[in-house]
């Protein structure tokens, strides 16, 4: 209605504003996907002229941390700024929605719950897991549209998975129009050339509706009867919870490992592929399994860890390597890798990745699980500890 006003008061045919101006976080070209609901989508701009809008909307850690320090003196109780500013940028990458979320949430939620009791209990490391739970668990808007853009848009969907799940290098391209829409929104992100996942909330978003088509399964059920028995309030008994999934992997998969190649959800993933299924090479099964074994291990940790604690899986770092899976449970963190056994070469290296990892982030333990799919594989199999640098890594090979 404004455009039309706008080009019949060009015309002398009408009298309205000289200009009109609509800043906004939504990409004002997006319109059109909404204007044309059964054509193509266009992304061409229904007005005459549109301007870039280049401000960096995010919160950076030393902005968190001076917006903390004004409440702790408002409130008059002592709690480390530096951490929480540290820790809820690593959360959200300053996205301003949940930075305000996170910090409504232990200043009105957590400090109400008879854990804590009060704001100074609320502003603890336990208080701030506290609250990202409770945002995870939350129904708003934010997330609501992440997930039905997921339900409703396949490429996009498969385009997440190949970032989360995957983990291939998908260069960051303005250009493709993907890319460009999910970051229009705030879920990617450009990290050393690539596209990453732009928080580890969205993150956690994105690997529960990926998992939610798996709760029917088997494994994730035995992880809903095992809940109570391989975690306390507080910690996580990780070498139980391994030494459980085990258990549970050789009685529902080692003996059939052709089902993982056959799986539908990974002849889904191989189809969804960019090259034809027929061209797809033994590397390429080789590392859809490594992601299918991935998940089938979330898909039992999932129900163990839900509402107490929650998971990502870390982007690459500066340093080019990521581990897979990270866990945050009762203020404690669990390092877990997941991988394909290639031979003994490749398993050091992934034990070297690991120690880096731990080192990174000052933890004396880490986790190794290794799927093999050697036939004769007897003497592999087992749990094993190593010591590498002054860290110690627990190997199960399955």
């Amino acid at each position: 209605m404004l455009r039309r006003k706008y080009l019949s008061a060009s015309e002398g045919d009408d009298c309205t504003f000289k200009s009109v101006v609509l800043a906004g976080v939504y990409d004002i070209k997006n319109i059109q996907v909404k204007m044309r609901p059964n054509e193509e989508h266009k992304y061409n701009s229904p007005w005459n002229i549109t301007a870039d809008f280049d401000v960096d909307m995010s919160f950076h850690a030393d902005e968190i941390e001076t917006m903390l320090k004004e409440y702790r003196k408002d409130h008059g109780f002592e709690f480390d700024t530096n951490w929480f500013a540290e820790q809820i940028y690593a959360y959200t990458s300053g996205y301003p929605f949940l930075v305000s979320r996170l910090c409504w949430l232990l200043d009105t939620k957590v400090c109400m719950d008879p854990d804590f009791g009060s704001k100074q209990a609320a502003w603890s490391q336990n208080g701030f897991q506290r609250a990202v739970k409770l945002l995870l668990k939350e129904q708003n808007t934010l997330f609501d549209d992440l997930n039905k853009k997921l339900d409703s848009d396949e490429k996009l969907k498969n385009l997440v998975y190949r970032i989360v799940v995957r983990r291939e290098n998908i260069p960051f391209n303005q250009n493709d129009n993907l890319i460009k829409f999910g970051t229009m929104f705030g879920w990617f992100k450009e990290m050393n050339g690539k596209t990453v996942i732009s928080n580890r909330i969205f993150e956690t978003i994105i690997c529960d509706k990926l998992l939610q088509e798996r709760t029917t399964t088997r494994i994730y059920k035995e992880g809903v009867l095992e809940t109570f028995q391989l975690k306390t309030s507080t910690e996580l008994n990780m070498d139980k919870i391994i030494e459980r999934f085990a258990a549970h992997y050789k009685s529902m998969y080692a003996e059939r490992t052709s089902d993982l190649r056959e799986s539908r959800v990974m002849q889904n993933r191989l189809s969804a592929m960019t090259r034809p299924t027929s061209d797809i090479g033994s590397a390429d099964i080789g590392q859809e399994l490594e992601n299918e074994a991935r998940m089938i291990f979330l898909t039992f940790l999932k129900p163990i860890i839900n509402g107490s604690g929650n998971y990502y899986m870390e982007p690459e770092a500066f340093d080019k390597t990521r581990t897979d899976i990270v866990v945050d449970y009762g203020g404690h963190q669990y390092v877990v890798e997941a991988k394909i056994w290639h031979g003994e070469s490749y398993e050091q290296s992934g034990r070297e990745q690991l120690c880096g990892y731990l080192k990174r982030y000052n933890l004396p333990v880490g986790w190794l699980i290794s799927f093999c799919f050697n036939q004769n594989k007897e003497k592999l199999i087992g749990t094993r500890e190593i010591q590498i640098d002054g860290k110690i890594i627990r190997e199960t090979v399955l």
